[in-house]
């Protein structure tokens, strides 16, 4: 029996499932390249192109450019550009996307109307974040997929919009650190959410799912003292209070009710909504960072609900001792303060450069015996000089 070919080891579409997803587009319309029987398996099979992430760049950056400077000169050559527009209009890549991923990328509007709003395309997880794209005409385009008067509803399931690039997954892999899909705190920067965004929010719940939902604390609710506005969540939550060891959100409506959020990374495998949306994660309690004002530790994570605070809402469970650390608990204070032995200020053994549990003291601080230096930030070493 003769040896299997690379061929013949590509045209299973298990494995092009597993496979292609991991390759740069360009590479495979390189492999394309090789014989008429590899352009084929490309261009006709329907498992080649069902993950599309263009925002992987097909060259190498100097390592001396970083950050969103890079971002920029590299989307704004006429090569990338003509790479990149040139991919999209071949009729057999989009035919068969399912997942697409467009992060940083130049893209506007205008694109992504042809591509959700034409029958042709079957996109059913869709990736945006950090494209500058205009705002008030991305809130009517999906106004316009979500509209009352459509036949059909619409091929897009899961959108990742307001978070951040994944990495290794973005433009430039080596410079984005791998973050934690579960790990709790501050997901999304309070400056991108705008106001506007609860309606669209609102309008697509159980429709689109996208990478937040609407704040789900008590606060928002008709009827509540401290009535609050809607506001779109930025803060993720373990699933248990602190103090009660639940939450309103448990107790009232059940977690599983409220609308399915996508979680990052994008699935590579597949473009399942249920995958995108994991039930481990659905679990957790998202809120808007004015429902856990005072209530919420920035550095471990531990948060009070409405009810433990007692009937003042400002009730305060943590506190600023640190503008790196953010709100802390009495906990995270004990663990991160100091009290200088000479000047005897308080200060971030963290953040400040140099501190030193040897020459700092929680308790109530003692004189410097002479030789010691102090490492107060606000102090020179004067006790090792003597002084």
């Amino acid at each position: 029996m003769a040896p299997l070919s690379l061929l013949h080891l590509l045209s299973n579409e298990y494995l092009l499932l597993a496979t292609t997803p991991y390759l740069l587009p360009t590479e495979l319309l390189a492999l394309a390249l090789c014989s008429r029987s590899y352009y084929s398996l490309v261009k006709h099979s329907r498992s080649v192109w069902r993950h599309l992430n263009l925002s992987v760049s097909p060259h190498a950056l100097p390592a001396t450019t970083t950050g969103s400077t890079a971002i920029v000169q590299r989307t704004q050559t006429p090569l990338y550009q003509t790479e990149f527009n040139q991919l999209l209009t071949k009729p057999f890549v989009l035919r068969d996307v399912k997942t697409l991923i467009l992060d940083g990328l130049p893209v506007t509007v205008e694109l992504l109307y042809d591509l959700l709003g034409s029958p042709k395309y079957k996109i059913q997880l869709l990736s945006i974040r950090e494209c500058n794209l205009n705002e008030g005409q991305l809130m009517l385009l999906f106004q316009y997929l979500v509209r009352t008067t459509r036949e059909n509803p619409p091929a897009l399931k899961g959108c990742y919009l307001f978070g951040g690039m994944d990495a290794p997954g973005g433009i430039f892999p080596s410079t984005y650190k791998q973050k934690d899909p579960n790990e709790k705190g501050r997901f999304i920067e309070p400056a991108k959410l705008n106001d506007d965004w609860v309606g669209i929010l609102k309008a697509c719940e159980g429709t689109i799912a996208f990478d937040t939902r609407l704040c789900s604390g008590p606060r928002h609710e008709e009827g509540d003292e401290h009535h609050l506005e809607p506001k779109v969540a930025s803060v993720r939550l373990s699933k248990n209070c602190t103090g009660c060891g639940s939450s309103p959100e448990t107790r009232k409506h059940g977690i599983h009710s409220l609308p399915k959020v996508v979680v990052a990374p994008v699935p590579v495998t597949t473009s399942d909504i249920r995958v995108a949306c994991r039930l481990t994660d659905s679990e957790d309690i998202l809120r808007c960072e004015t429902c856990v004002k005072n209530r919420w530790c920035e550095r471990c994570g531990k948060w009070w609900c409405e009810s433990c605070a007692g009937e003042k809402a400002d009730n305060k469970f943590v506190s600023l001792d640190c503008y790196d650390c953010g709100m802390m608990c009495s906990d995270c204070t004990r663990c991160t303060s100091r009290t200088c032995k000479s000047c005897r200020g308080e200060y971030c053994r963290v953040h400040n450069e140099g501190a030193d549990n040897n020459w700092v003291r929680l308790n109530p601080p003692s004189f410097v015996l002479p030789g010691q230096p102090c490492v107060c930030p606000f102090w020179s070493n004067a006790w090792a000089d003597g002084r």
